[in-house]
């Protein structure tokens, strides 16, 4: 049987979201249990709304995975959207903003607003003792990037073109 200890934290910078940090594994078939070497995560808090002039809305990225051998697992991530990408109309979106409309503190009526959409630039596993070469794998998004209108589940008033449906096409190297 095994047995699995997570350890969690509250992220201290930006949105104080609960993120996992650690997952300790102890096996007791044996007459005696024994406990692995924990693996920890490690995370790099970006900004998920475009505008951080106010509400920045900083959330967690999984950047890095200690694995129980002290193997690394290393994730990089990118976002083409910027104030020079952003929309004139959320029904012609091609970039990674994603169009939202919500209410921020005070506000009665909807604010049409625009967050970053991050994707998975490249990831490297590297072993411990670096015997052998860290395998890194570049991920390619080809075209544009498909968004669809939001459904009658959301209430007309907050509807717009937020639900991401990916590339048709992504390639690895």
């Amino acid at each position: 049987v095994d047995t699995y200890q997570l350890g969690h934290q509250f992220q201290s910078t930006g949105d104080h979201q609960l993120k996992l940090i650690s997952i300790t594994r102890t096996g007791s078939a044996a007459a005696t249990a024994v406990t692995l070497p924990q693996v920890d995560f490690q995370y790099t808090a970006v900004p998920n709304r475009l505008d951080t002039t106010q509400y920045s809305m900083l959330f967690p990225r999984l950047t890095k995975i200690t694995t129980e051998t002290g193997s690394t697992v290393t994730v990089g991530y990118h976002s083409d959207c910027s104030t020079a990408t952003k929309p004139a109309d959320p029904a012609t979106n091609t970039s990674m903003c994603m169009p939202v409309k919500w209410f921020p503190p005070g506000n009665t009526a909807p604010l049409l607003d625009y967050f970053n959409k991050y994707v998975t630039d490249s990831v490297t596993a590297a072993d411990a003792l670096a015997r052998s070469p860290a395998q890194l794998t570049r991920y390619t998004y080809v075209g544009s990037v498909g968004w669809r209108a939001d459904t009658d589940s959301v209430p007309a008033q907050s509807r717009t073109y937020g639900q991401y449906r990916g590339y048709a096409q992504v390639n690895t190297s």
